[in-house]
């Protein structure tokens, strides 16, 4: 490559540092980008939100992650399900969730390959959750 650059007019060195500390740039915000992805994200699901039966919190993109926890508290008496999506339109029912019996705090962890996640309440209630991925 010196040898290259040493044969190039002096204009033309200059643009191709140039290009090459461009594509460092780039590299070095995308590794900061994967870098920050894997340490983990944290999302609002729902901040004192009046959710009706069947109602469900805010939709959280979990892309990078697979270790979820799902946490908050709840107003009275519901059974939180975690619901999975692949697509962010159409989603379904997991297994993972929790009953509560009157006012509680809760908290369901979970492994899913999905990319979306959402809670879902099954008696109208007031929601304050956030959902936590983590790789």
């Amino acid at each position: 490559m010196r040898r290259l650059f040493s044969t190039m007019p002096a204009q033309t060195y200059d643009l191709a540092w140039r290009q090459i500390d461009s594509d460092n740039d780039i590299l070095r915000k995308i590794l900061n980008n994967i870098n920050s992805a894997a340490t983990g994200t944290q999302a609002n699901a729902a901040s004192s939100v009046a959710f009706s039966a069947g109602g469900f919190s805010s939709i959280i993109d979990t892309f990078g992650g697979d270790e979820i926890s799902a946490f908050g508290h709840v107003s009275a008496a519901t059974t939180i399900t975690v619901q999975v999506s692949a697509d962010g339109i159409t989603f379904y029912d997991t297994s993972s969730t929790q009953v509560l019996g009157a006012a509680a705090d809760f908290h369901i962890y979970f492994s899913t390959g999905a990319r979306y996640v959402r809670l879902k309440s099954s008696a109208a209630v007031t929601i304050t959750a956030t959902i936590q991925v983590k790789k």
